[in-house]
C-alpha cells in the first residue's frame, strides 16, 4: 500500500488537556444491557459527563443499578417519556446502547431534538436508513458517532502508526482473528443480524482503517458447529473465513469464531516487505513458563470477554465524542466508514449464500479460469 496520502494520525495526548476538563457533557443513556453497562462504568469514571437520565424499559433493573452507583437521584423514564425528556436543554447528547432495531428511531428523534448522538452500531437496518441518518445529522450540524471502539484500542492504535510511519514498506497481508467467548446467548442471537454485521464488520473496519482503502473482493468461507445457532438462525454460521483483496495486491484474512473456550481471542498482524508488526492477546498477566518437553509452556489467560479486552478502546471513544461535541477534535468514524463497513458485511454474506468472490460493486467475480480449457 502506497503511503503518500497517508497522515500519520494525531494521539490523544495531542489534544488540549486542559480544555478537555473546562465543560462537562450532560447526557442520556438509552438501555443499561450489555453495552449500556459498559457505557454507564465509563460514564461514573470521568468528570467530562454528567448522567442527567437513563432510558429504560426494565424500570426496576435500572433503578437498582442508579442506587448500587448511590445514583438516586438519576431518574429512569420509559422509551414513551423520552421525546419529553429530550427536551430538557441540560442534555446535550444521547448515548445509545438499546437493542439494534430501536437505533435508527432514536437516532432521528435525538437529532430532531437538537441533541449529539453517540450509538452502537448499527445506526440502522439498511444502507438508506444509515445515510439518512447522517443527513440528518449534517442537515441539524450535529455530530453522529457510530461506536466502532476497536479504533481506539491502544495496541491497534500503535500498529497503526507504525505502519503508516512507513517501517513495514509495502503491506502485502493484513489478518486479524476475532474469537468470541462467551458464546452469545440465545436472546441475543435472535437480534444480532447474524455474524457478519454483529461481529464480523469490526474487523472489516479495522482492516480497511488501517489500509487507509477499502478492499476491492471479499470472498467467503463458512460453517455453522454451534447447534443453538444452528436452531435459531438456519442461515446463520459461528466459524468464518473471510478473505479480502485490495486494488494494489494487498491481501487480508479475517478468522472469526463465536465459542472460543480458552478466552477472547483477539490479534492482529501486518506483514509487508520489511518485516512484521503484530497486536497479541492481552490478559491479567503477561508471563509465560517453559516446561519440559512434555508438558509444553504454559501462558497466562487471557481475557475473558469484549467488555475486559477492549475496555480502554470503550473508555477511549466515549472520551473521543466529548472532544468532538466541544470542537477539541473531528469524527474518527465517518459516514463513508459506516457505509462502507455495512457494504462489506453484506458482500460477505451475499459471498457465501452464492459461495463466490463478491466485488464491493455486488456482482460475483468470476474466475479468470473459467474458459480455461485442458489440452
Amino acid at each position: 500500500m502506497d503511503l503518500s496520502n497517508n497522515e500519520i494520525p494525531d494521539t490523544p495526548d495531542e489534544l488540549k488537556s486542559e480544555e478537555k476538563q473546562d465543560r462537562q457533557l450532560g447526557v442520556v443513556l438509552f438501555a443499561l444491557g450489555r453495552s449500556g453497562m459498559i457505557h454507564f462504568e465509563n460514564l461514573l469514571r470521568t468528570r467530562r459527563y454528567r448522567l442527567i437520565a437513563v432510558v429504560e424499559e426494565r424500570i426496576e433493573h435500572a433503578t437498582q443499578i442508579l442506587k448500587d452507583a448511590f445514583m438516586e437521584d438519576v431518574p429512569v423514564v420509559l422509551p414513551s417519556g423520552a421525546t419529553k425528556l429530550l427536551e430538557d436543554p441540560e442534555v446535550g447528547a444521547v448515548i445509545i446502547a438499546s437493542p439494534t432495531h430501536y437505533h435508527f428511531d432514536t437516532i432521528m428523534m435525538a437529532l430532531s431534538a437538537g441533541k449529539a448522538v453517540f450509538c452502537e452500531k448499527p445506526l440502522g437496518p439498511t444502507l438508506e436508513k444509515i445515510n439518512e441518518c447522517y443527513a440528518k445529522a449534517e442537515h441539524c450540524c450535529l455530530p453522529l458517532h457510530c461506536s466502532f471502539n476497536r479504533r481506539f484500542d491502544p495496541s491497534f492504535i500503535e500498529v497503526r502508526h507504525r505502519y503508516l510511519k512507513g517501517e513495514l514498506g509495502v503491506l502485502h497481508h493484513i489478518k486479524t482473528v476475532s474469537r468470541d467467548c462467551p458464546p452469545p446467548s440465545v436472546e441475543y442471537l435472535r437480534i444480532s443480524g447474524g455474524i457478519f454485521h454483529d461481529m464480523a464488520v469490526h474487523d472489516l473496519d479495522i482492516v480497511s482503517w488501517i489500509v487507509g482503502a477499502p478492499p476491492v473482493q471479499v470472498f467467503v468461507m463458512a460453517y455453522c458447529h454451534l447447534r443453538k445457532i444452528c436452531e435459531l438462525r438456519p442461515m446463520d454460521v459461528d466459524t468464518v473465513v473471510i478473505t479480502l483483496k485490495w486494488a494494489d495486491g494487498t491481501l487480508g484474512t479475517i478468522d472469526l469464531s463465536r465459542g472460543a473456550v480458552y478466552g477472547y481471542d483477539q490479534r492482529l498482524e501486518l506483514f509487508g516487505e520489511r518485516g512484521m508488526l503484530q497486536a497479541h492477546n492481552r490478559g491479567g498477566l503477561s508471563v509465560e513458563q517453559s516446561h519440559t518437553f512434555e508438558h509444553g509452556i504454559s501462558r497466562s489467560p487471557i481475557y475473558y470477554s469484549f467488555p475486559q479486552r477492549y475496555s480502554e478502546g470503550y473508555a477511549a471513544s466515549l472520551d473521543h465524542f466529548c472532544d468532538v461535541v466541544f470542537g477539541l477534535d473531528k469524527l474518527n468514524v465517518t459516514r463513508d466508514d459506516t457505509l462502507l463497513n455495512t457494504r462489506l458485511a453484506i458482500a460477505c454474506d451475499e459471498s457465501l449464500r452464492k459461495g463466490l468472490p463478491i466485488r464491493l460493486d455486488g456482482k460475483p467475480v468470476m474466475s479468470e479460469f473459467a474458459n480455461y480449457q485442458l489440452t
